[in-house]
């Protein structure tokens, strides 16, 4: 048994981490042993990896967002990255399409 975050989980056959990982877009999780899981973030329960997925994939897209150049932020790609980071919380703050690029234009000036 080993003890994580307070909870007890027990580890079957060395299997039972899970590891996360992003590429292009997509959150990838895969269930293996540490020594599989080698290089990625890890969590001990599906549902954590989950969640520490959406966190990464959030991060990526927002420090993706912000190194862009004002030429950059005229690209579907920089309209798809506005949408995902600042599109997926109404309930913090109403989404304004295209108010965050023309901020980040702003600073950029």
């Amino acid at each position: 048994m080993i003890r994580a975050e307070n909870k007890c989980c027990q580890i079957q056959g060395g299997v039972g981490m899970y590891g996360v990982r992003i590429e292009q877009d997509r959150i990838i999780i895969i269930e293996g042993t540490k020594e599989d899981l080698a290089g990625m973030r890890t969590a001990p329960t599906r549902e954590q990896a989950e969640a520490l997925g959406k966190n990464l994939l959030y991060a990526a897209h927002r420090k993706e967002f912000l190194a862009m150049t004002k030429e950059e932020l005229d690209t579907p790609r920089a309209r798809f990255l506005e949408e995902q980071v600042w599109g997926r919380h109404p309930e913090y703050e109403e989404y304004v399409p295209g108010e965050m690029i023309a901020k980040r234009k702003a600073a950029l000036s």
